[in-house]
């Protein structure tokens, strides 16, 4: 057995409510989303570009979305699309729809089998919060 066989596991302690809401840590060699260098951001801004919805946004600003979206869904028990939370929120839809996909990978939301019409008229799915989620306070 080489060294690479060998692992140590540890067990972790129970996450806080904030820390249930974060995203996993990335891997070693897992790229960066979205990875956008200070200089690149202020060259493109120099030349008149801006960037919408979450695009400049910190993980602090992503995490407090997040907390949000959530909240916005356990209180709207017959759910939502990302565009009506995003209105709802008064938030760029851009910046609520990947908070939507991140809370539906940490298996707190989940597509509720309908669809609605957005402002573009097409149908888009109505999330809603895990019941699971709903019924122990959002832990497992």
């Amino acid at each position: 057995m080489g060294a690479m066989t060998r692992r140590r596991w540890t067990t972790l302690a129970a996450p806080t409510p904030h820390q249930r809401l974060a995203l996993a840590p990335r891997g070693r060699f897992t790229p960066l989303m979205k990875c956008q260098p200070a200089t690149a951001i202020e060259a493109a801004r120099s030349v008149g570009l801006e960037r919408g919805g979450d695009a400049d946004m910190t993980e602090r600003e992503a995490l407090e979305l997040r907390q949000a979206v959530w909240r916005y869904l356990i209180e709207h028990c017959d759910g939502a699309t990302a565009d009506e939370i995003a209105a709802a929120l008064g938030r760029d839809r851009l910046a609520v729809r990947p908070r939507v996909s991140e809370l539906v990978r940490m298996q707190r939301v989940r597509a509720s089998g309908r669809r609605r019409a957005n402002a573009s008229g097409r149908l888009a799915i109505v999330w809603i919060a895990d019941r699971l989620e709903q019924g122990n306070g959002g832990t497992r």
